[in-house]
């Protein structure tokens, strides 16, 4: 399987023909990440607070889980 972050993650084919897949391999990295750093958000907020953005804790979340990701890929194609 490619780790390539653009290919679906669950791919699928019909009859021989095109791949279709829902969501990228990156995709879906980023919302497991997203997920475990969901079970302790009290961590998240402290760290987003220590980096100077409270306010933006959602936000934060989201750039925390695709950077989680794009470093797995990275790690993945060595």
């Amino acid at each position: 399987m490619s780790n390539k972050s653009d290919f679906p993650a669950f791919p699928t084919q019909s009859n021989g023909g095109d791949i279709y897949g829902g969501v990228t391999v990156r995709e879906h990295f980023a919302a497991m990440a997203m997920q475990g750093l969901c079970s302790n958000m009290d961590r998240v907020v402290a760290t987003a607070e220590h980096d100077g953005r409270p306010e933006d804790v959602d936000e934060y979340l989201a750039v925390l889980s695709v950077a989680f990701a794009d470093a797995l890929l990275a790690e993945l194609e060595k």
